[in-house]
């Protein structure tokens, strides 16, 4: 009887000392991380580093703990959980540092999935600016139409910049409005994918004023040499003068891109095209920008072609001129 009785209080020891180490370390995690939200906001950079190198030793649940106390604007005291995570995020984009950026990569993108408010989960895409990976893509493709999201989603994928995020921003484009539609085109020709020319020419139909002006100087900016045509006719229609959708602007850009790519055939006729139609003074400062591209790209064959607009009435038109 005693030996059972002593077996029992064996058994029963061990597992109170099993609990209460378990608890012990969720004590010491949690302990760590209020530690850890007590010493920020810091303008001490080499304090706030070592203290981002604890943090990072937290590993997931320690992150998680952290990323779990911020809250909506207005609910709450979030300040310190906000600073500790942007800190964070900067800290692990540093060389070497690839597993924690891994593990905060990670634990953004399940706080932004599973979180509702759009002012929360906008601050976790913004921390994933910086550890984002082609990884996350697929993940931050459901938020490239969302309105309130989609400026945010698009900056983290223009930063991860590879091929597939790319094509998930593609992807979105063709059926995309408003808000979204201004920052996935803006995307794509800051990328210069080329394949989302035609979808763009496309989208210019039933655009307004202010897509219609980012649609122009995108497709200009990607360079296709179908995009000739198109922006000739569009400046043609609008007499090569200044309206709001930019146009001839747009036109001067394609000339400088087309340069850039070497297709200098195009461009010459481009340029060509502008001095041709750009003669009065309300348009010397677009026949001024396609002689700026001739002399960049054709240096000195270009001289002949420049000293003939000194005999142009317009003084400053004259000073602008030498300068090129």
């Amino acid at each position: 009887m005693k030996k059972i009785f002593s077996i029992s209080t064996v058994v029963l020891m061990l597992l109170g000392l099993a609990y209460n180490g378990f608890g012990q370390i969720n004590r010491t995690i949690n302990t760590k991380v209020a530690d850890a939200l007590a010493q920020v906001p810091t303008k001490d950079d080499a304090k706030l580093n070592v203290l981002m190198s604890e943090v990072a030793d937290l590993k997931e649940e320690g992150f998680a703990l952290i990323v779990a106390k911020i809250v909506p604007p207005g609910t709450g005291d979030d300040v310190a959980a906000r600073f500790v995570v942007a800190s964070l995020a900067k800290y692990v984009s540093q060389f070497g540092k690839e597993a924690d950026k891994r593990m905060v990569g990670n634990g953004l993108l399940k706080a932004v999935q599973g979180s509702s408010d759009k002012d929360v989960q906008s601050f976790y895409l913004t921390q994933l600016y910086f550890v984002a990976t082609d990884q996350s893509v697929a993940a931050l493709s459901q938020f490239l139409t969302d309105e309130k999201l989609c400026d945010a989603a698009v900056k983290v994928l223009l930063a991860v910049a590879t091929p597939s995020a790319g094509d998930a921003m593609l992807k979105k484009l063709e059926g995309s409005q408003g808000i979204a539609a201004l920052a996935l085109a803006k995307a794509v020709g800051q990328m210069k994918i080329e394949v989302a020319n035609p979808i763009l020419i496309k989208k210019m139909g039933g655009a307004d004023a202010k897509l219609q002006r980012v649609i122009l100087v995108v497709v200009a900016q990607i360079g296709s040499k179908e995009s000739f045509a198109f922006l000739t006719d569009k400046a043609a229609k609008a007499k090569y003068i200044y309206e709001p959708t930019g146009i001839v602007s747009s036109l001067v850009t394609y000339a400088g891109r087309l340069g850039a790519r070497g297709d200098l055939a195009l461009c010459d006729k481009t340029i060509t095209t502008l001095l041709t139609n750009c003669k009065e003074k309300s348009e010397l400062q677009y026949r001024s920008a396609a002689l700026a591209v001739k002399a960049k790209y054709w240096g000195i064959e270009a001289m002949p072609l420049l000293l003939k607009e000194f005999d142009n009435a317009d003084k400053a038109y004259r000073a602008g001129v030498m300068n090129l």
